[in-house]
């Protein structure tokens, strides 16, 4: 059986220098361009172009070109999947067509015109093929829609870092978005073994070594060759942060109140034993989730020489962090603030002290009718009390929170 046909759709700007690095790296058989139509008829590629006619390992899709005024506007998000799918569809052979639906007369079934056989061996008769997207190029605008689209038609995405002195460009692959599910739908033995074991070699159960296997497909993970000469893994970062936060959930679902003391104990002791020195156990104390971390601060953003000579003496940080927890009548959103020093013990001088704030808005309109004959009202602090989104009312209290402490957090 041959293996699927490796397309590459790679975004190019002014610089062209990684335009065919993914490609060669991942084994590309064929790649297409999107890039700006001004840059196009510019002629900014014929290097490429000539490059391209002397390789034989992939072959030359075309140029697709994006008009400039769209390219800071919206419309560049729709423009950008009507090119990437129309890629796919034309590498896939995909030459069947379903009939438009009629949004005004959606309560009827749409028929397919020809015979089912057709349809199928029109199916059939398709190009399997993986595809692969490359951001590095194009405004900020581009990359932020090409990996939209990427993860849209499952495709990977990837980046090319620049390399410095004598080392090669890097290509970094970014993991697939059904990383979650695959994890939370693993036995849990395999995801503590994995978590336990983030490099090893390959001899567990096969559960846990065909999981492995999932994650190297999904870019979490890389097969290597160990010491000792036999086939072995080792998790990328992103990796193991999924690997992590997939145990953590698993575990809380776990109900503590069914648990005994001393099973209680043992959870601690043996996820505080890991061979990772990362792992928190927060969650055994008070069974929340972090959902975001808003932002994170430090001596560089504040102005105010005491504070940068008190946090960069103490290496202290803070952030603002938000959480959810579930209970008897539902699940909560809260913020948590917290400082720590560079040793990660959390910090209680003056203002820079753990705090959480709730959802309840009483408390802060109340601070805004008290104090608004004497200081304006934020424009934004009316629009968010107005509105029913927790996790906006608790990012703004947040920046508040850091900017009366005399932080720039925005």
């Amino acid at each position: 059986m041959s293996r699927p046909k490796h397309i590459h759709i790679v975004l190019l700007g002014k610089q062209i220098d990684h335009a065919l690095t993914g490609v060669r790296e991942l084994d590309g058989d064929v790649v297409h361009f999107i890039t700006s139509e001004e840059l196009l008829c510019e002629g900014m590629y014929e290097q490429l172009e000539q490059d391209l006619e002397n390789e034989i390992k992939f072959d030359f899709g075309g140029f697709h070109s994006i008009p400039n005024e769209r390219l800071f506007s919206p419309f560049i998000v729709g423009d950008m999947l009507e090119i990437v799918t129309d890629i796919v569809a034309h590498e896939s052979n995909e030459d069947y067509h379903l009939p438009a639906l009629d949004l005004l007369e959606n309560s009827k079934t749409p028929e397919w015109e020809g015979d089912v056989g057709s349809w199928n061996n029109s199916y059939n008769n398709q190009t399997d093929c993986i595809f692969f997207v490359g951001f590095t190029g194009g405004t900020k605008l581009m990359s932020g829609s090409a990996i939209h689209c990427a993860n849209m038609i499952g495709a990977v995405s990837y980046y090319v870092a620049e390399g410095s002195h004598s080392m090669e460009p890097e290509v970094i692959c970014l993991g697939s978005l059904e990383a979650p599910a695959v994890l939370l739908s693993a036995p849990d033995e395999c995801l503590d073994t994995i978590f336990e074991y983030p490099a090893a070699e390959y001899k567990w159960v096969p559960t846990t070594n065909l999981l492995i296997r999932e994650l190297v497909h999904l870019n979490l993970a890389n097969e290597k060759i160990t010491e000792s000469g036999t086939l072995g893994y080792e998790l990328t970062k992103e990796g193991y942060a999924h690997v992590k936060i997939a145990a953590e959930r698993k575990l809380r679902k776990k109900s503590m109140e069914s648990m005994t003391p001393e099973e209680v104990e043992e959870l601690k002791n043996k996820w505080s034993s890991s061979n990772n020195p990362d792992v928190e156990l927060d969650w055994l104390q008070d069974r929340s989730t972090l959902i975001e971390t808003f932002f994170e601060v430090g001596y560089s953003n504040t102005e105010e020489e005491l504070l940068q000579v008190i946090l960069e003496k103490h290496g202290i940080t803070g952030r603002a962090e938000l959480r959810e927890i579930e209970k008897s009548h539902g699940i909560e959103l809260y913020l948590e603030i917290i400082f720590e020093d560079r040793e990660g013990n959390e910090v209680d001088i003056g203002g820079f002290r753990q705090q959480r704030y709730g959802t309840d808005r009483i408390p802060f309109i109340e601070d805004l009718l008290l104090h608004r004959r004497y200081r304006p009202i934020d424009p934004e602090a009316t629009r968010i009390i107005s509105g029913d989104n927790d996790a906006e009312f608790l990012h703004y209290i947040a920046i508040k929170h850091f900017e009366k402490l005399g932080f720039k957090v925005r």
